[in-house]
């Protein structure tokens, strides 16, 4: 568990992530914040690409292959050295954890508003 994982990805020049299976990962939601291009496998699911700033490439690639496509996504976004769109796309893709937050406590009010009607009855 860290706190300033933020300031941790300002340090990377891409954000990798081969894994065998993924739901859906909010550390790909975090890099993207960051303005970090993100290399992810086949096996995550290409839903958490919210930027348009990521890359797939298949398990099945040889590690020669991921080692060329890594170096070639590296110098290609080289040099990019504003990254502050990265969070601007993110919360325009919808996750601001202000609005979704309000949009929640509207969902339960609702609800609750809606319930104690029906009770009401």
């Amino acid at each position: 568990m860290r706190t300033d994982v933020n300031r941790l990805m300002q340090g990377m020049d891409l954000f990798i992530l081969p894994s065998l299976f993924e739901g859906f990962p909010m550390t790909m939601i975090e890099a993207q914040s960051a303005g970090l291009p993100c290399m992810i496998s086949d096996k995550v699911p290409p839903q958490c690409d919210v930027t348009g700033n990521v890359q797939i490439m298949t398990l099945d690639s040889t590690p020669e292959e991921w080692a060329k496509h890594i170096l070639d996504q590296s110098d290609k976004y080289a040099a990019k050295s504003d990254r502050a769109d990265g969070a601007k796309s993110v919360t325009k893709a919808g996750y601001d954890i202000v609005k979704n937050a309000e949009w929640l406590q509207d969902f339960y009010v609702n609800a609750l508003a809606k319930a104690e009607a029906r009770e009401r009855r």
